[in-house]
């Protein structure tokens, strides 16, 4: 592993993110992060040859197909809209749920 987390790390990244840890989830947190950085590490310094992706089935290769625009009985936008039972400037108004409800 060329760059190891610390501890140090763990704990400026919770405060970012307004997380409080223990100690022990500190710990906890520091050798599970290193070992996932270690496994892309392992992932990373794995040479795979693009004759091995073939035989295997995983070649790079964009899959085409045609693009068919299908009939439906869909409304329209503005049916939807005008449908609706409170609207406003071309859209749904709907309940305030979040934050302060006034």
């Amino acid at each position: 592993m060329t760059n190891p987390i610390q501890e140090s790390d763990i704990t400026n990244l919770a405060n970012l993110s307004r997380i409080s840890l223990t100690e022990a989830e500190t710990t906890k947190f520091t050798k599970d992060i290193q070992a996932i950085v270690g496994m892309i590490d392992v992932v990373n310094s794995t040479n795979v040859s693009d004759d091995l992706l073939k035989q295997e089935g995983f070649a790079p290769i964009n899959k085409i197909r045609e693009d068919i625009q299908k009939e439906t009985n869909y409304l329209t936008p503005q049916e939807i809209v005008s449908a609706a039972p409170n609207h406003q400037d071309n859209s749904v108004k709907v309940k305030k749920i979040l934050g302060d409800n006034e």
